[in-house]
């Protein structure tokens, strides 16, 4: 990840934390700390990256600008955003996301951010006190696993469809747990290796806590009655992923279409058809291909580009998690 930070027009300081971290052995590009620091006549602050794997990074800033700061990101790869806002306020735009992105103090937020290039700004005269964690969608993943299986196909079913977007954009109140994790990474006084660890387990502390509040508000979402113009809906949402498996309405196009909201799209069809937008589709597709294989003489590449899969390996996966035997087994039935 690139970033460029100027502040009055002019760039910052940026110093690599080697006092607070040393690495024995190579680094894979990037240091493990760094920080940009801010000298502003009686104030000062700073923005400070801790580097701890490939895809994992986490971000602190404390400083009271007397000129807004502008800050430049440009990501290699489509990225995962948890925002925690103690005190201040900020706003970002994403490069092909037409929302301007909002996080003000005591709010936390998930961001999925397709695009490479974004932008933050925070206006003068605030004390600006935040976190982020920024985390590549495999990285993230691996830590979910497949034991949370509504949050990982929602999460997968964001990866999938690429574009930046809000994630729970309804639970962005934080609780008193994220804040005192938070004055447990502001006053670190760790160094070496062990800072490292322990700035690591504080922020798996924080994404935990942030897909807990995710979980829990799905799991009460179930429990609230439909009425029958959004059941409707959700059955027009269900029909228009079925006319056109190979290329349906992505995930971010069909809750427009339809005239309900992300959140309610996902809360009805996880009370109807009790699975996610993305795991329905899946479930669709594997049924259709199945179909092509034993009743239309179909082979598996066949059926796999006819349902919308470009990976034959993705297929075959998720053909066997679905059905408990590999594609070719259908083959020659009839």
């Amino acid at each position: 990840m690139d970033i460029s930070i100027k502040y009055a027009g002019k760039s910052l300081k940026e110093e690599q934390s080697t006092a607070l971290f040393h690495h024995r052995g190579p680094i894979t590009g990037k240091p493990l700390e760094t920080e940009w620091l801010l000298h502003d006549d009686s104030n000062s602050g700073y923005i400070q990256r801790i580097h701890f794997r490939d895809g994992f990074d986490l971000f602190m800033m404390h400083y009271c600008p007397k000129e807004r700061i502008c800050m430049s990101v440009d990501h290699k790869r489509p990225v995962f955003g948890f925002g925690y806002c103690i005190s201040g306020q900020m706003k970002g735009t994403v490069q092909g996301h037409d929302q301007t992105i909002y996080t003000g103090g005591g709010e936390s937020c998930v961001y999925y951010y397709a695009s490479r290039k974004g932008a933050v700004e925070d206006a003068a005269d605030q004390v600006k006190r935040l976190v982020t964690i920024i985390i590549e969608p495999a990285a993230l993943l691996s830590l979910i696993g497949d034991g949370f299986t509504d949050l990982s196909e929602h999460f997968q079913g964001v990866v999938s469809a690429n574009k930046t977007c809000e994630l729970d954009n309804e639970q962005n109140s934080m609780t008193l747990s994220m804040a005192s994790i938070l004055e447990d990474i502001f006053k670190c006084s760790y160094r070496g290796p062990i800072r490292k660890l322990y700035m690591e387990s504080k922020s798996m502390e924080l994404i935990a806590l942030r897909l807990q509040k995710m979980l829990l508000f799905n799991r009460d979402s179930r429990d609230q009655e439909i009425s029958s113009t959004e059941l409707q809906r959700i059955y027009d949402a269900s029909d228009l992923l079925c006319s056109d498996l190979e290329f349906p309405p992505t995930l971010f196009e069909l809750p427009g279409k339809v005239g309900l909201s992300h959140t309610r799209l996902n809360r009805g069809f996880r009370q109807v058809f009790e699975t996610t937008v993305f795991g329905y589709l899946r479930r669709k597709r594997l049924d259709r291909a199945k179909w092509l294989m034993e009743e239309q003489s179909k082979n598996v590449t066949e059926a796999a580009f006819s349902v919308g899969y470009r990976s034959l390996s993705s297929f075959s996966r998720a053909f066997q998690n679905q059905f408990g035997i590999n594609p070719t087994q259908c083959l020659g039935k009839r």
